[in-house]
């Protein structure tokens, strides 16, 4: 995720490559700050990439998923610390294959938590009550709309 944060960072024209995350989620409306690696919250949640939102507040969080379980955090945790105001989203990056495995994780786990969502399009849900999304997108789709 460094070398990602790295290139997002030194290129912001290379963000157009978000662009498949964000326009899933209507109405999220990102700053262009820099990109946080590695950022952590009081209870140890830790996502890989935080981007923050027009307001200050971290309006995306992306964690990247290769070949790793989800850990027991995801994405329950990681939900919490969304804002509760706005619209915001985690989104999970995995490679095309793995998609399809980690997204029906992915819903259940805040499902089994009573979290309630609703289908927002293409492996995209709303978080119900809240303006907050759950979304998994693959590097392929990512990379590909990389621009420098």
């Amino acid at each position: 995720m460094a070398a990602l944060e790295h290139m997002l960072n030194r290129y912001p024209v290379s963000r157009v490559g978000l662009s498949d995350m964000r326009d899933r989620v209507p109405g999220m409306r990102l700053s262009d700050e820099r990109l946080q690696t590695e950022f952590s919250f009081p209870d140890g949640a830790r996502p890989d990439v935080l981007q923050k939102g027009v307001d200050g507040q971290g309006r995306l969080m992306v964690e990247a998923e290769f070949h790793a379980w989800l850990t027991p955090n995801q994405p329950v945790r990681y939900l919490k610390w969304l804002p509760t105001d706005g619209v915001s989203a985690l989104a999970f990056l995995a490679p095309v294959g793995r998609v399809e495995e980690l997204w029906p994780q992915l819903l259940h786990r805040p499902r089994k938590k009573g979290i309630l969502h609703s289908d927002a399009g293409p492996h995209c849900v709303a978080i119900d009550g809240t303006g907050k999304h759950l979304l998994i997108a693959d590097w392929t789709t990512l990379l590909s709309g990389l621009e420098f």
